[in-house]
């Protein structure tokens, strides 16, 4: 199993004024620094700005915030939640309406017992009217003591499955900054040593040695 690290994120879903993400409030404010860089996406629709460090990259649109590591260590997994708590202190008056931590992973093959949950009834059915099943997504919500838990696992025919896991809370409308910060206290971490642990337990999948960097 190896770390899927483009989707991992912290986003923090809210009503967001991109006006205050000057390129100097950014790096002096939110992430102490004297320089930062600044990379402009060109796609389809609006272009997108984003900012980055030698640990993280941070983009900014009106409904929510994208804040991702560079690597998966302790120290900069660390820092990006930093960076999210900072940004909730200095604009605590922004509706926020949600917190979420994602983490992704790919495998070569999926082990045995977890194939055998991909073969749905109707996978010969269509198979033979022609029909070629390009991609097949388990999706389960789960629910710890204190945690919600999407996790998705996603086999293609063309490409190498996935397992991703999203660790949501919900804020309500008149939550306080304190309660806002909650979800971003000390938790990457926790987030990230429960889906290893879970992958482990359940799936039998271990992270490939020298991967976890």
């Amino acid at each position: 199993m190896k770390i899927k690290l483009d989707s991992w994120t912290i986003v923090i879903v809210g009503l967001w004024n991109t006006y205050i993400f000057s390129p100097d409030w950014l790096a002096k404010s939110l992430l102490g620094r004297e320089e930062i860089a600044i990379e402009f996406l060109i796609a389809t629709g609006k272009p997108q700005v984003r900012f980055s460090t030698d640990q993280l990259i941070f983009a900014a649109v009106e409904d929510k915030i994208v804040i991702a590591p560079k690597d998966s260590k302790d120290q900069t997994l660390s820092e990006v939640e930093r960076v999210a708590k900072r940004l909730i202190e200095l604009l605590p008056h922004t509706p926020v309406s949600g917190i979420g931590i994602n983490m992704g992973f790919t495998v070569d093959e999926l082990p045995p017992a977890v194939l055998r949950s991909f073969a749905l009834e109707d996978t010969h059915k269509l198979s033979a009217e022609g029909i070629t099943i390009e991609n097949t997504d388990i999706v389960r919500r789960l629910r710890t003591e204190d945690e919600l838990v999407n996790l998705r696992i996603a086999s293609g025919a063309t490409s190498s499955p996935e397992l991703h896991f999203n660790f949501h809370r919900d804020i309500l409308a008149n939550a306080s900054t304190s309660d806002k910060l909650l979800p971003l206290t000390s938790r990457i971490l926790r987030c990230r040593d429960f889906a290893y642990g879970l992958l482990d337990r359940v799936y039998d999948l271990r992270l490939e040695q020298g991967d976890n960097a």
